[in-house]
């Protein structure tokens, strides 16, 4: 009877198949990294809370509207009030309980939203607030300033908010000097600073007027500066952009302030920044040493082979075996009879 044998088959290595698989590899892991990069930002993530302004007024007791105020009217009498009047005192009861920092509401009237740039009506208002800031310790204007006033609230209801001074913190992006027109308040130059806040995002923008530039800042549109300002909220103002019109709140106010990190927190900052290109660096530079190995690898191995001169054996050829073991050792048995025949 005859012995059966398994025939083996070698797998053989196929480099463009291997390759997308490396690069398939390495893409889905860049792509997992940066999710997890963008995830951990908590300005990603605003939109799913509540907007959580409060009205001042009703935590003051303050009375919400015109109507609520008492007044001298007769019984048979009743006062028409217009929606513009309950907005001009909905907007007093908001101001600034400093009165030296109030603006006077007949300036504040003459503000329009949506409109490009600052109209001549409205310069009353525009170098109240500058003059103001420029007058007006800095502590003063910290102490009045509010810290619960968000982008949306601003932008959907900024004739209600519009004298009040608000804390604005964020990255100042832009930074430059600015003509400041005719006026009667001694201003000759201004200071223009556009900043993004982690709450608005990278694509709202808010655009701040200052008395002052800080001796340590550059000039330019490549700035990256922490900055924090207490500032007048003045209105919801439109500017032209490659895609159309945009709108952003603008404020107007005194200096930015630089915002100091500890030295630890900055450190980690850092190190959570670079984290991710490290990381997609070093899995890239891992599949490019394995597929440059087994390349190297494939290629070496015929030469090898070549080289020692056993290249007619069927096994080491990488070929199959003979189905039939006897069948191989008659095979070299002939061989070697070919190789040294008998003497005569």
């Amino acid at each position: 009877m005859k012995p059966t044998t398994t025939q083996r088959t070698t797998p053989r290595y196929n480099p463009a198949r291997n390759r997308r698989r490396i690069v398939w590899s390495v893409m889905s892991l860049a792509i997992v990294l940066i999710a997890i990069s963008e995830a951990r930002k908590p300005g990603n993530w605003k939109w799913l809370a509540p907007d959580p302004t409060r009205s001042p007024t009703a935590r003051e007791g303050k009375p919400q509207s015109a109507l609520a105020e008492k007044d001298d009217l007769e019984p048979d009498q009743i006062r028409i009030v217009t929606p513009r009047e309950i907005a001009r005192q909905a907007t007093r009861d908001r101001q600034p309980a400093d009165l030296d920092l109030r603006i006077s509401g007949d300036f504040l009237d003459a503000v329009e939203d949506s409109r490009v740039g600052v109209r001549a009506a409205e310069n009353p208002a525009y170098f109240a607030m500058l003059a103001k800031s420029r007058e007006i310790s800095a502590d003063r204007i910290e102490s009045a300033a509010r810290r619960d006033l968000t982008y949306a609230t601003l932008m959907n209801d900024p004739a209600e908010h519009r004298g009040e001074i608000v804390w604005v913190e964020g990255e100042l992006r832009r930074f430059g000097p600015i003509p400041a027109g005719p006026n009667d308040e001694g201003f000759d130059e201004l200071y223009e600073g556009w900043l993004f806040t982690d709450e608005a995002g990278r694509t709202n923008p808010y655009r701040i007027v200052c008395v002052f530039a800080p001796s340590d800042f550059t000039e330019g549109n490549e700035i990256r500066e922490r900055v924090r300002i207490p500032a007048y909220f003045f209105k919801r103002l439109n500017y032209a952009t490659a895609h159309g019109q945009h709108a952003a709140p603008m404020f107007i106010g005194r200096e930015f302030q630089k915002v100091v990190r500890s030295g630890s927190k900055e450190v980690s900052d850092r190190m959570a920044s670079l984290m991710v290109p490290a990381v997609v660096l070093l899995v890239c530079t891992f599949g490019i040493l394995v597929f440059v190995t087994r390349q190297w690898s494939a290629r070496r191995v015929p030469l090898r082979r070549h080289a020692s001169g056993a290249a007619d054996s069927p096994l080491q050829l990488g070929g199959d075996p003979p189905a039939d073991p006897r069948e191989f050792l008659a095979r070299l048995e002939r061989e070697s009879v070919d190789e040294n025949p008998p003497p005569v």
